[in-house]
Order: structure tokens, then C-alpha cells, then sequence
């Protein structure tokens, strides 16, 4: 199923850090996996669930949370960036070592 619509920059949500948001973010991955009833309720309704978990939603935002697994592996591209920070960019080229290690699961190279 193809992903359409807006994605949640966490840490724009709520006026974070790149640091803070990359904390934020491991720690949602952290407790789906320790809380298999916590995953499906983000699985199936990641708005509510996000706000939950003090993470606020733009009005008008649809949020999407998918899974990867040993057979499917999703691929985000968010939407492009009008200009980056030199610290946006120094995290985005830091993302082929995350899958080229394997970290999540699942290598990409």
C-alpha cells in the first residue's frame, strides 16, 4: 500500500532537538518492542497513540506507522527539504551506516 500525505518530524512537534528527537523516537522503537499490546495499538491508530505519549499532532496531519520485518522492509522518503541545517545534514548522511550495520533489523546494503 503506498504512503501518501505528511509525515510527523518529531521533534518539530514539540520543539525538540535533532538529539532530543532522535532520544524520542528510540525510545517509541524501545517500547514497541518490550510491549507487543502497545505496537498494535501505534500500528493501528499512531495519532492517538503518539498523543498518548506526549507527542502532539498538527491538526490536519494523517500519520501512517508501518512495520519491517524479516520479508518487508519499508522505505521512507520524506519530502524534500526547502534547505537543511549542517546538523540535519550530518544526521541524514549518518542513516546509510544504520542500515548498512543492520541496526534496525534489517540491512540495506
Amino acid at each position: 500500500m503506498p504512503m501518501s500525505g505528511a509525515y510527523i518530524n518529531l521533534g518539530s512537534c514539540i520543539g525538540n532537538t535533532m538529539n532530543d528527537q532522535s532520544k524520542q523516537y528510540q525510545q517509541l522503537i524501545n517500547k514497541c518492542w518490550a510491549d507487543e499490546a502497545f505496537k498494535q495499538r501505534l500500528l493501528a491508530n499512531p495519532a492517538e497513540t503518539l498523543k498518548s505519549e506526549g507527542i502532539e499532532v498538527p491538526e490536519g496531519v494523517r500519520v501512517q506507522a508501518v512495520e519491517n520485518t524479516a520479508q518487508v522492509f519499508n522505505l521512507v522518503i520524506p519530502a524534500r527539504p526547502k534547505e537543511l541545517s549542517d546538523e540535519e545534514l550530518e544526521v541524514a548522511g549518518g542513516m546509510e551506516d544504520i542500515f548498512r550495520e543492520g541496526r534496525y533489523g534489517s540491512k540495506l546494503f
